[in-house]
């Protein structure tokens, strides 16, 4: 691939002998490097002597950059490259760059931004960590249409100097001056002869790898639906909608005037930014303005998370025309559609949607707003599910599973809380080396990966770095004992009693045993698969001897987490008895969810999967606290970090719920480990009229739809042509389950609590 270039040599972090790890490395470091604040401009002219056949360009800036080829953008991605540990594993991107080259003379120039890679020092530490200074990966290999080839590399022909970003942070901001932005410098024929020469500078890492995750893109605009004047020179602008985005302005006044600009979710009763939830992030972008006709700008290298935007302006002559809220995220192709006509329901599902996208980043994020944004293994776990069927979220996870291999421990095996992170975590006091409820992420992915997709890649990509996991797991095993530092995080039941019950590590453990028994059977090893299934049946005796009570059908403190966990992860004997101590759990609790960052999956998708959809749907309507409903009447349009609203404001945990609704009332699921994939198995809610959705397969797409019709349901279900589907009547239906090849069937059922078929199906 090539050099690296940028300002000078010897600005890359680099591991000491006797350093335990990065954290102690930026300790040594502080004070005593240079930390870049501003972006960084790199141009180099070249000549294609002949007529031009294609020309492919492998690139990567870190630690963000964006590009021009002849004076026009190369692409329309932003935030590149995709975040990595940089020491292990860097992403470039591959340009088809043959519509922006042409005979004659040509220019590439990059601009370079800090990203992940380049942090100001204030935020060293667990959240980000320094590599070095900001450098460039550039490859452009053209082909002539006689057959010859040129190439394009990073050296020290090329000019270099700094550009109009004085300073850019993701979680403090960016500030631009137009007047330090060099007119024309993207253009060829630009008299760059003041620049200096780009410097060869030390590579991060021998381990590129071409980026195939989709990348970040604005994917839509929106529109102010409010502003609120605060004063003559103050205005606050409300987008109506709570985003990971970016602004764009338009705007006219005198050089030198500034334009500041300030992001939160919220606003108090006096119309002021509530900003409680960006934490210790600035999250603050300047305009300077260069004067004299209309400007447009938006941040380069920065994203926030918000609603509102205050837009303070240094001079009242300063006219602002327009202001624009870009969102952007992973550009992923939506592949399932839901629609139910209970609107608040619907509603739940448009808010999760928005913060599931509003947290994938090419990597997952707990949030998009505050000083963290960081891929942490629970919150991305649980929600993994609702990507995919949402989503086409295959080399999205590909990628991410691979960052969490390099991250797992070179000597004992055991995984980070958060992947990518160079930040080894023994100097936290609330973190143990690892923990078995967010280090079950790479198992628990790999396995709804393969159920999902049927890509066998899921298992023998993970399989080797699993088995390495399980062993530190038993070692480390205590009796029935093994560490779990957060548990249902959040759950009003934990918030209460502030401890993680002592079993919920190894039932985490119980399930990845019997997911690994299931990997080393697919893969052929026998042996491996009677280990794990004799661990795992060895573990299930001593938590049901501890924690079980027979007669009651209760496990461990009885809360519905708890129960939830117990029966999913396979340790429950006699699950309807559970099941019923569940029900009793929730009649108790009014009725109301009691789950945190699992249990809101969890509960009511185990009452889905034991028979009690009646029950789970009874928890995802509730209305009071807490509940998603309760969220929804306080106006929120993404879902919070807590049940009474507070913390971050846009978290995607809680969003794991949204693929029961797919399951349960639009009766779709897609599981290759069984015979047939393919299942249709609806229920109809009480009170609802009607649902639908659909899934994009490698098969092709798969919807069923109902809608009730006095007395009767009226269901439609259309299979693609050369799949199968299990069909499965609803409860209490006389005729059995069928299997049907593609096609369009038509039902009718009798409305009520227990229906009847009344019409058999038709094909056509």
């Amino acid at each position: 691939m090539g050099n690296w270039i940028g300002i000078c040599r010897g600005e890359l972090n680099r591991w000491l002998p006797d350093a335990e790890d990065i954290d102690e490395v930026n300790l040594r470091n502080q004070g005593k490097v240079r930390v870049q604040q501003r972006s960084i401009l790199l141009r180099k002219e070249f000549t294609i002597p002949r007529a031009l056949k294609n020309g492919l360009l492998r690139i990567c800036g870190l630690g963000f950059y964006r590009f021009w080829i002849n004076g026009k953008p190369g692409d329309d991605r932003v935030l590149a490259p995709i975040k990595s540990d940089y020491f292990k594993k860097v992403l470039y991107d591959v340009y088809d760059l043959s519509p922006l080259l042409g005979e004659g003379p040509n220019i590439c120039a990059v601009e370079l931004g800090n990203g992940w890679f380049c942090p100001q020092e204030k935020w060293w530490g667990w959240r980000m960590s320094w590599y070095g200074s900001p450098r460039l990966l550039f490859d452009l290999e053209i082909t002539l249409t006689d057959g010859t080839k040129l190439g394009i590399g990073a050296d020290e022909t090329w000019k270099l100097r700094e550009g109009p970003v004085l300073f850019n942070c993701l979680y403090d901001g960016e500030t631009y001056d137009a007047n330090e932005e060099p007119l024309g410098w993207t253009e060829a024929g630009y008299d760059d002869a003041l620049w200096q020469h780009a410097a060869l500078v030390e590579a991060p890492t021998e381990n590129l790898v071409e980026n195939k995750t989709p990348p970040i893109r604005v994917t839509g605009v929106l529109e102010p639906i409010n502003i609120f004047r605060l004063d003559e020179l103050r205005q606050v602008y409300d987008f109506g909608e709570n985003w990971a985005a970016r602004p764009e302005i338009t705007v006219r006044g005198k050089r030198g005037q500034k334009i500041l600009l300030n992001f939160a979710e919220y606003i108090h009763d006096d119309l002021t930014l509530d900003r409680r939830t960006n934490d210790d992030a600035v999250v603050e972008d300047t305009y300077i303005l260069r004067g004299g006709d209309w400007e447009t700008w938006e941040p380069a290298f920065v994203w926030h998370g918000y609603r509102y935007l205050l837009i303070t302006r240094s001079h009242a002559d300063i006219t602002v025309l327009e202001v624009k809220s870009k969102k952007l995220h992973s550009d992923l192709t939506p592949t399932g559609q839901f629609y139910c006509s209970n609107p608040r329901l619907q509603a739940l599902h448009e808010i999760i949607l928005r913060t599931q996208l509003s947290c994938l980043m090419g990597i997952p994020i707990d949030c998009p707003q505050r000083d963290e944004r960081l891929p942490w293994l629970g919150d991305a776990h649980v929600t993994a599910e609702t990507g995919m069927y949402n989503f086409d979220m295959r080399e999205f996870y590909h990628n991410w599973l691979q960052d969490i291999r390099l991250g797992q421990h070179r000597r004992d095996g055991w995984y980070q809380h958060i992947a990518p992170w160079p930040y080894f975590q023994q100097r936290m006091a609330f973190f143990k080396e690892t923990t078995a409820d967010w280090s079950a992420a790479l198992p628990i992915i790999a396995d709804q990966g393969y159920r999902f997709y049927g890509d066998p890649s899921f298992i023998t990509d993970n399989y080797d770095s699993l088995k390495r996991y399980l062993d530190y797991c038993e070692k480390t095993l205590d009796g029935d004992f093994l560490f779990a530092s957060f548990g249902d995080w959040k759950s009003p039941d934990i918030e209460k009693d502030g401890e993680v019950p002592p079993y919920v590590g190894a039932l985490f453990f119980h399930k990845n045993l019997l997911i690994a028994a299931s990997f080393a059977e697919f893969l052929g090893k026998a042996d491996d698969a009677r280990h794990y299934t004799e661990t795992a049946a060895a573990l299930k005796k001593r938590l049901l001897e501890k924690y079980y009570d027979t007669a009651a059908g209760i496990f461990g403190d009885g809360t519905q987490f708890s129960l939830a966990m117990a029966i999913l992860s396979g340790v429950i004997p006699d699950i309807p008895q559970a099941i019923d101590a569940l029900v009793r759990a929730i009649d108790a609790a009014g009725g109301h969810l009691r789950g945190g960052i699992f249990g809101a999956k969890m509960i009511p998708e185990v009452l889905h999967r034991c028979g009690r959809p009646d029950v789970a749907y009874r928890l995802l309507t509730a209305e009071g606290y807490p509940g998603f409903f309760d969220l929804i009447s306080r106006g929120r349009t993404t879902l919070p970090e807590l049940w009474d609203g507070g913390g971050s404001g846009n978290h995607g945990m809680f969003g794991g719920v949204d693929v029961i609704l797919y399951r349960m009332i639009g009766g779709l699921s897609i599981d290759h480990s069984r015979k047939i994939p393919l299942r249709v198995q609806p229920w109809f809610p009480p009170g609802m009229e009607e649902a639908r959705c659909s899934l994009d397969t490698s098969g092709g797409r798969i919807s069923c739809g109902w809608r009730r019709q006095g007395a009767e349901v009226a269901l439609v279900l259309e299979i693609p042509p050369g799949t199968e589907a299990e069909f499965i009547p609803p409860a209490g239906e006389e005729t059995a389950p069928a299997i049907l090849s593609g096609g369009v069937y038509r039902y009718r059922f009798k409305d009520g609590p227990v229906s009847k078929k009344t019409a058999g199906g038709t094909n056509g």
